[in-house]
């Protein structure tokens, strides 16, 4: 089974009655995504409610949705504020306490992240040294080799 209900014959499983409809937004007179195999445009093909459409959408009037999306900042705002006093009250330290151990834990963080920066900084320094040492190697090496080269032709 999948999330579209129970695959049919000849369907692929997880696309099911939705494709070919837009995922049941196409109302009249918007044109719908092309159906799949061994499905009719539109229209479920087995299972329940075979050959029926699904409602098109209900949208909301103009200025409407603004409205909506103002109620939810506002609902998200007081939420936000009415957690933080809540946290506050509910606080097992007092303020002077709790500033002090997030300045601590600040320092402590800091501290680690330049050890680690620092640490970071030197294996790249060593790395690039030892790359630095086998290029040189190579450069004499082939230098050796092409005046052995030349020795050998007489040049």
């Amino acid at each position: 089974m999948s999330f579209a209900g129970p695959a049919g014959k000849g369907e692929k499983k997880g696309l099911g009655v939705l494709r070919g409809r837009g995922w049941g937004w196409g109302g009249e007179g918007e044109s719908a995504a092309q159906p799949g195999p061994g499905e009719s445009s539109g229209t479920a093909v087995s299972g329940e409610g075979a050959g029926t459409r699904l409602p098109a959408p209900a949208y909301p009037a103009e200025g409407e949705s603004w409205e909506r999306v103002g109620w939810l900042g506002m609902g998200i705002a007081i939420g936000t504020v009415l957690g933080a006093g809540i946290a506050l009250l509910y606080a097992p330290q007092s303020g002077l306490q709790t500033r002090a151990a997030i300045r601590q834990r600040g320092h402590t963080i800091a501290t680690r992240g330049r050890d680690a920066w620092d640490e970071l900084a030197e294996e790249l320094r060593k790395t690039a040294r030892r790359r630095m040492k086998k290029m040189r190697r190579k450069a004499t090496r082939a230098q050796w080799a092409a005046e052995d080269w030349r020795e050998e032709r007489g040049w």
